[in-house]
């Protein structure tokens, strides 16, 4: 019997490289969080150039979705606000040129989803990359897009339960515009009403972002699904939820902050360079938001 048992094979389990998670970790404030992962990106400043260099290139090459005259598009802004306050008027043209380069229509928006979606996770490989216990001297822009794209599959199906997470906001969203709009909320308390009802789908919207966002980072480890990277995320920011809004909303609020800073000013006086300068702020935040957020995650998870 002995023998017996001695022979029989071990059995083998397979399980998928969850990381642990250490309960109660202790994560940094906004600003040393901003510090850690611009950190991240000054010490390999020359791959994140490169990386800008060729992301830009294929973005010119399969997007080029610039405005043709900035300055017909000030006037016409202009008009619309009676022409007397020149901050006002060029502050719209901003907002109106960042919708722009953000709603590329046809072939064009497929391509710009296809480049961000293909660059995320190329960033995301390296950035795993520069922030590991072994990091390394250097790394080519290449090695980034070809190691980088093995999880596509994964990433993308990740990447449509996020989008779904968003149905509440749009349905919502449409609900109030059409009783408020189709004076179905004639009065000031239906109108309250419909308004906390909108307020609440932004809330579960949120809080289902939230729940899942570093799905997008953990789903990039080798043999890990959609469904144990989800879980796995809602494990991770159960308890942070509150800490990580104040971490978005001061990223949001710096690059808005920062960005009219640059924009607004380049509107007013040369109005032909500020598409070229939105552009460069865009490929500018891809890189810094992903450190942003990467960096987040890993002292989420006590790393």
């Amino acid at each position: 019997m002995a023998r017996q048992a001695a022979k029989q094979p071990a059995k083998r389990t397979s399980k998928k490289p969850v990381p642990q998670t250490k309960v109660g970790a202790k994560t940094s404030n906004v600003l040393v969080l901003s510090r850690k992962s611009l950190a991240v990106i000054g010490r390999n400043w020359r791959f994140f150039l490169w990386f800008m260099v060729v992301y830009a290139a294929l973005n010119i090459l399969l997007v080029h979705n610039f405005v043709s005259d900035v300055g017909s598009l000030r006037d016409q802004v202009q008009q619309l606000f009676g022409g007397t306050n020149q901050a006002l008027t060029n502050t719209g043209t901003y907002v109106l040129l960042v919708a722009n380069q953000s709603s590329a229509s046809g072939a064009a928006g497929v391509y710009q989803y296809m480049l961000m979606i293909v660059g995320s996770l190329a960033l995301i490989w390296a950035i795993r990359q520069f922030m590991s216990d072994n990091p390394p001297q250097s790394l080519r822009v290449r090695d980034a897009y070809y190691e980088g794209l093995y999880p596509l599959a994964t990433f993308v199906l990740v990447l449509v339960v996020l989008a779904l997470e968003l149905l509440p906001l749009i349905f919502g969203g449409t609900v109030y515009s059409l009783v408020v709009t189709g004076g179905v909320a004639s009065s000031g308390f239906e109108q309250v009403f419909w308004g906390l009802v909108f307020l609440g789908a932004i809330m579960l919207s949120g809080w289902l972002i939230l729940r899942s966002i570093f799905a997008l980072y953990i789903v990039t480890l080798p043999g890990m699904t959609p469904i144990a990277a989800l879980q796995h995320a809602a494990r991770v920011t159960s308890g942070y939820k509150l800490n990580m809004v104040r971490k978005f909303v001061f990223l949001f609020m710096i690059f808005a902050i920062l960005s009219a800073i640059v924009m607004v000013p380049a509107i007013a006086f040369v109005p032909n360079a500020a598409q070229t300068v939105l552009f460069t702020l865009g490929l500018i935040s891809l890189p810094v938001v992903h450190s942003y957020l990467y960096t987040m995650y890993r002292e989420q998870v006590g790393e």
